[in-house]
């Protein structure tokens, strides 16, 4: 009786096989009866006499914040079935999530996505045979790297600057894509800036915003697939977004000139002030007064040298950069020349002199010119005869001109009077002499004489002084006569 063994299938033709077959012909053993009854009998082939596998090793080259890239060494063995990707969320977890599942014994790199950044994860690569046997690849802890983090700062009066964090390692699988800055205008939907596609350029300026108005603003990054067998087409990515930043940009910067008008003479200084709203603090002043020269400052004095009218200039600008600019008008008086006349000399008598001169200064008040002084009257002693001597120069006194004036009057009224009393006393004696002689009687004289007349207090006060009645300029006199008679 002849006996026979069941030759092994042609690994070509094992991977077309299925499952139930592959069991079946494991599961295969020669009874006797079909080799003979002499025929010596085979043992059964069981799973733990397959062909060990190769240890598999298992590394992480690259990872960012929402995704990894795993890479493990390939197995030759002849029964492979296939590759599980699996984690876990703790080093002593017994329980693993499938991630990621090759059937091609060539694949040997996987990019997984959707990672919280900050966490941690525990990797491993399970390869099956087709007989159901299984061998693990070494365990790998990877650590995401942390979102990124988004700060700015004002750039200039309508623009920001950002910089931001990317902990990303790019590596195997992944690969960066780009960076997508948005900002939002207060509360409304974030749009796009601008793109930015290297990795290592991690700031970015944002213009032609509006003054006076809050944005707010973020990163998204876009980490791609690169090279691994379930990068699919289009490529697999993650995206993860920044922290948040939000700015206020400051209102237009305007600036006005105080006083806006304003008039000085010559050599007085005038006080002026450079006022600002808006702009970004600090800020600072520059100033150019319209006759060459220039100042610093918010607040400036500036005396100008000649007449005329002039626009101070106030240019401010702020520590973004922004300027403004304000003028003003200052009119510059030149001052009135003060005239004055000059002491006449005469000798110690009674001289009286007119000074002329003129005099034009740049003080407020004028040096008078020299004047001429007029001929002294009679006296002890005179000068020679000859030009008037020069009187000083008269100083700048407003007030020698009104009372000297008010001399004169009161010398004119002090001689009218003078003249008046005189007459009035040769009047009366003129009248005494007249007079007829005591105990004569009126008639035998001469003409009826007038009634005599009514006192002071009994005269009507309309009297009129041509119909006999005294004035009061002559009581005034007659009081001021007797008063000359009781001294002489």
């Amino acid at each position: 009786m002849r006996s026979f063994a069941l030759a092994a299938p042609s690994p070509r033709v094992l991977p077309r096989l299925s499952w139930s077959v592959v069991a079946a012909l494991s599961a295969l053993v020669l009874v006797p009866g079909l080799a003979g009854a002499s025929g010596p009998a085979t043992a059964p082939v069981s799973p733990a006499a397959a062909p060990a596998l190769a240890a598999l090793e298992l590394v992480a080259p690259g990872a960012s914040p929402g995704a990894v890239g795993l890479e493990w060494g390939a197995t030759n063995d002849a029964l492979f079935a296939g590759y599980d990707v699996e984690y876990a969320l703790s080093s002593t977890s017994s329980s693993w999530t499938s991630a990621a599942t090759f059937s091609s014994q060539s694949d040997t790199s996987a990019f997984v996505a959707g990672l919280t950044p900050s966490s941690s994860y525990w990797w491993k690569v399970v390869e099956q045979n087709l007989l159901g046997a299984t061998s693990d690849s070494n365990i790998v802890e990877v650590t995401q790297p942390p979102m990124a983090t988004l700060s700015g700062a004002l750039a200039g009066p309508t623009s920001v600057a950002l910089t931001w964090t990317n902990g990303a390692t790019y590596g195997g699988s992944v690969s960066f894509g780009d960076y997508e800055v948005t900002a939002a205008l207060g509360n409304g939907s974030f749009a796009t800036a601008t793109t930015i596609t290297i990795a290592a350029e991690r700031n970015a300026t944002v213009a032609g915003l509006s003054t006076g108005a809050t944005y707010r603003f973020l990163v998204r990054t876009f980490d791609r697939c690169n090279g691994a067998a379930n990068c699919g087409s289009p490529a697999a990515t993650s995206t993860t977004t920044s922290s948040e930043v939000t700015l206020t940009l400051p209102p237009a910067l305007t600036v006005t000139v105080a006083p806006a008008t304003s008039t000085v003479d010559v050599g007085a200084p005038v006080d002026l002030t450079c006022r600002t709203v808006g702009g970004a603090a600090p800020i600072t002043y520059v100033w150019a007064f319209g006759d060459g020269a220039t100042g610093a400052g918010a607040n400036v004095s500036h005396a100008y040298t000649a007449p005329g009218t002039f626009a101070p200039r106030c240019t401010a600008t702020d520590s973004l950069g922004s300027r403004a600019s304000a003028s003003g008008a200052v009119t510059v008086m030149a001052p009135s020349g003060g005239g004055g006349g000059g002491s006449g000399g005469g000798g110690s008598g009674n001289g009286s002199g007119n000074g002329t001169g003129g005099g034009n200064s740049s003080a407020p008040n004028g040096t008078g010119g020299s004047g001429s002084g007029g001929t002294g009257g009679p006296g002890t002693t005179n000068p020679p005869a000859g030009p008037s001597p020069v009187g000083p120069t008269a100083t700048s006194g407003s007030l020698v001109g009104p009372l000297a004036f008010l001399v004169l009057v009161l010398v004119a009224l002090a001689v009218i009077i003078g003249l008046a009393l005189l007459a009035r006393r040769r009047s009366r004696s003129t009248g005494a002499a007249s007079a007829p002689p005591p105990g004569v009687a009126p008639d035998a004289v001469g003409p009826p004489a007038a009634p005599a007349p009514l006192p002071a207090s009994a005269a009507p006060e309309d009297a009129d002084p041509s119909e006999g009645g005294p004035s009061d300029l002559d009581r005034l006199f007659d009081e001021i006569g007797g008063a000359s008679d009781r001294s002489n």
